[in-house]
């Protein structure tokens, strides 16, 4: 068996200088399906509608103060300042 200029060039020894990392290609993720139960949005300029509390909707307003009495106590006692979770990502080690 001979050996062809190929062979010899494949089995000849790579500096580790020449073998940089190769970032893995990461693919996009695919758009989400919209969900079937949402709602449309009422108008892009008011997506979640008119504040109905605020314009004293009737109907609205009957509808709070008949649910009002079903939530817990403790859901009119909440302080933000008591909430001790952070609202910011936790920074993402860099792989090497």
């Amino acid at each position: 068996m001979t050996d062809t200029s190929e062979d010899a060039a494949a089995l000849e020894p790579v500096s580790s200088a020449a073998l940089q990392p190769v970032a893995p290609e990461v693919a996009a993720a695919p758009p989400l399906a919209p969900d079937p139960l949402a709602l449309p949005p009422v108008s892009p300029d008011d997506p979640c509608g008119p504040d109905l509390d605020l314009e004293g909707d009737t109907d609205f307003l009957n509808f709070a103060a008949a649910t009002e009495e079903q939530l817990p106590a403790s859901y009119y006692d909440f302080k933000r300042e008591s909430c001790t979770a952070s609202l910011e990502w936790p920074e993402r080690p860099k792989s090497t």
